[in-house]
């Protein structure tokens, strides 16, 4: 799942902010099937985070083309792994430049 932020010159639209006082670092890594990745923080942790998506659907537009709508939601635990909140983050709806089905094929007869 993604929020559909890329990092494609000259157009970025994945962009952060550090509002504290501590280092942050971002490590993605490419895992068997899915993108991976993790924060680090100079500060010892109180809270762990997970970035959830929900109700992703690829909707067929009356003008021939196609809309990626997705949910993403952040969800707090503390360490223990005790959920205290869910908070959504954003909602998706994109348009895609391809199709996102496969024609079907044509049997030889």
């Amino acid at each position: 799942f993604g929020s559909g932020a890329t990092c494609f010159y000259p157009y970025l639209d994945l962009m952060i902010r550090n509002d504290t006082q501590d280092t942050y670092q971002m490590r993605v890594r490419v895992g068997k099937t899915d993108l991976e990745g993790e924060w680090r923080v100079s500060a010892e942790p109180t809270e762990r985070y997970e970035v959830v998506e929900r109700n992703h659907e690829m909707r067929a537009q009356y003008w021939g083309g196609y809309i990626r709508h997705n949910e993403l939601y952040r969800q707090t635990f503390d360490l223990q792994g005790k959920l205290l909140a869910e908070t959504p983050v954003a909602v998706n709806d994109a348009v895609m430049m391809y199709s996102p089905y496969l024609e079907e094929s044509k049997k030889e007869g």
